[in-house]
Formats: structure tokens, sequence, C-alpha cells
């Protein structure tokens, strides 16, 4: 913008110090989500730094576990498959077999509390529907129970 033009046009030069600064301020949040995204992913990282090498030997055996009991069948280092089974990560896949599997009781607290996060990310309503209609299609007995059992109580207040 030259002289002449600012002292021409006190709205355009209010203008054009407007944009600028606008555009400042938008290059700079861009930074600070590419900062916090990082940040994020390094936490994670950081995380799961320890389990590095776990993950890296556990791919190598076999590990058996049984969802109804929650016991370790077979494992050929124990250590390794206690640790994997504390993980936050482990017990939400658990409650997503034991829901995939039909089971309407037996879910521990934390199993809960990670089954309640999935299925309201999810649509509790279609999920519930393809729990009764497709998982317990041909479990009449099951079906009957469900509104008395733990998974059901569950729907029912996320319904609610």
């Amino acid at each position: 913008m030259t002289p002449e033009a600012i002292q021409a046009d006190p709205d355009e030069v209010f203008t054009h110090f407007l944009n600028k600064v606008n555009k400042e301020i938008a290059e700079w949040n861009k930074k600070n989500e590419e900062i916090a995204a990082w940040n994020k992913g390094k936490q994670e990282e950081e995380r799961l730094a320890p389990l590095q090498p776990i993950s890296q030997e556990f791919t190598k055996e076999e590990f058996f576990y049984d969802i109804r009991t929650g016991k370790i069948i077979k494992c050929e280092q124990i250590d390794v498959a206690k640790q994997v089974v504390n993980l936050p990560e482990f017990c939400a896949l658990i409650a997503q077999l034991k829901f995939f599997d039909g089971q309407t009781d037996g879910y521990t607290d934390p199993e809960i509390q990670k089954l309640t996060e999935w299925l309201t990310a999810n649509d509790p309503a279609a999920l519930r529907d393809h729990f009764l209609n497709e998982v317990l299609r041909v479990r009449y007995r099951d079906k009957q129970a469900f509104q008395n059992s733990q998974l059901g109580r569950l729907f029912a207040d996320l319904l609610a």
C-alpha cells in the first residue's frame, strides 16, 4: 500500500491491516493445532513405548484367554500376557467380544464402562437392535432374559 493510498482512504488501510492480522492469527492457530496434534501423538507414543518390546515379542506366541472366566488359559510368557490383559484397550476389546458373543451378564465394572463408551459412540439403539435381532436371533431364552440382564439394564439407561 502506497503512502498516497493510506492518506486517500482510511477504511482501506483498516481493512488491509485487519486482513493481515486475520491471516497471521489463522497461521498461528494452524501452528498451534499442529503442535497440539504432535503433542497428543507424542503422549500416546510415550504411553505405549514400554509395551513396544512386549508387542514385538508377543506376536510370536500363542495366547489363549477365556472371556467367560477372565483367565489366561495358555501363554508361554505369563508375565507378558498379564501386562497385555491389564491394558485398557484389551478391556474394551473383551467387552466388545462378550457383546458379539451374546453375553447378557458377566461383565466386570471396567468392561461395562468400556462397553458404555463404545455403545454411546456407535448408536446404542442400532446396536441393541443388532444384538437382539442378529446376535440372539436363535437364542430365545436369552432374548427373554435380556430386559433384566446386565446388558439390558445398560441399554435401558443409555436409551432413557
